[in-house]
């Protein structure tokens, strides 16, 4: 009978469910959160935005990929219209995140210029290759 006693008592948490799952969601919350913050911050404030997107580690190879196709685009046809990542001609200095989605393959991240919360970018993080990076 105590042989078995562990194995019901195993049997008898995972009923009772233990808070493992939202604790592990609220850290990967936390981890997207910051992963947004830290994007907007760097690049806003990069001497050089497009060297920045080229290089970011926060990136993943598709968004690299998906920017460095905008830029030959906008270096052929003489630049462009609005900032790739705000999509907006003038933008705030600063943004926050404000929301985060989370699915168990993927994650979206709503960031909003401070002082301006009409104003609103989206971030999302999955796909294939993504490994915890922005995927645009």
């Amino acid at each position: 009978m105590f042989r078995s006693l562990p194995a019901l008592l195993l049997a008898l948490l995972s009923f009772i469910g233990l808070p493992t799952t939202p604790a592990s969601a609220a850290d990967d919350g936390a981890a997207v959160k910051k992963v947004g913050q830290t994007f907007f911050k760097e690049y806003l404030t990069s001497k050089d935005p497009w060297a920045y997107l080229e290089k970011s580690p926060l990136l993943s190879p598709a968004a690299k990929h998906s920017f460095l196709t905008i830029k030959k685009k906008a270096d052929k046809d003489g630049g462009l219209d609005s900032d790739p990542v705000t999509k907006g001609q003038d933008h705030p200095k600063s943004y926050q995140i404000v929301n985060v989605g989370l699915q168990p393959d993927k994650a979206t991240a709503v960031a909003e210029a401070k002082g301006f919360p009409s104003i609103l970018s989206l971030l999302r993080f999955g796909g294939q290759g993504w490994e915890g990076r922005i995927n645009l």
